[in-house]
């Protein structure tokens, strides 16, 4: 439809020419990056294009099942990666050349590594080791947000969900190490965002 075709428009402009056509858009330009990059091997046909969709909608049906086991065990896993595997829109996102399931699997991404670096603040670990958890989280959430920008509202609960933490946090150098770590964590997503806003804001 419209859109699809105008994505494959986009990119015969080349890499440096679909960016700053997306900044003249409303999405930021990661999934035109990754669609450019995978025309590159598979050609633009309707099916090689699309098969991508299709591929990255498989791959968050994996990642719902590993989100689903971290918060409430191996059948929560197994029951969300099903709902998943046959919601209406996940299906249909996952055969249209657009980006909203590439949202979907760095938001789930965002919030499997964010759950796992929280579990791990109750636990005497060096520094080098939170950062190597945290480390996955930056990159899926800002992922996320350079995918669409209402991935925004994953990384508000997030936040939500820290400020509970360390209302309840105790020792005080506890809920020192954990601000700390997600302080760091949440500026190096904002800088790319503020990056790419100043270069699109006064073109959308």
């Amino acid at each position: 439809w419209w859109d699809e075709a105008l994505a494959v428009w986009a990119l015969r402009k080349g890499l440096v020419g679909a960016t700053l056509w997306t900044a003249a858009d409303v999405h930021p330009p990661l999934f035109f990056w990754t669609l450019w990059g995978w025309v590159q091997l598979v050609g633009e046909s309707e099916f090689a294009m699309r098969l991508l969709s299709a591929g990255l909608g498989v791959l968050t049906v994996a990642a719902v099942y590993a989100l689903g086991r971290l918060v409430a065990g191996r059948w929560a896993g197994v029951v969300g990666a099903l709902l998943i595997a046959v919601s209406r829109f996940h299906v249909w996102w996952s055969q249209e050349l657009r980006m909203y399931v590439l949202a979907g699997l760095l938001g789930t991404l965002s919030l499997l590594f964010f759950l796992r670096w929280l579990r791990a603040q109750g636990q005497d670990r060096p520094p080098q080791r939170q950062w190597a958890l945290l480390l996955p989280y930056v990159l899926a959430s800002l992922g996320a947000l350079y995918t669409i920008f209402l991935m925004g509202a994953v990384l508000l609960v997030e936040n939500v969900v820290v400020l509970a933490a360390l209302a309840r946090r105790s020792p005080a150098s506890r809920r020192r190490a954990l601000l700390a770590g997600w302080v760091h964590a949440q500026l190096a997503i904002a800088a790319p965002v503020i990056g790419w806003l100043s270069l699109s804001w006064g073109r959308m």
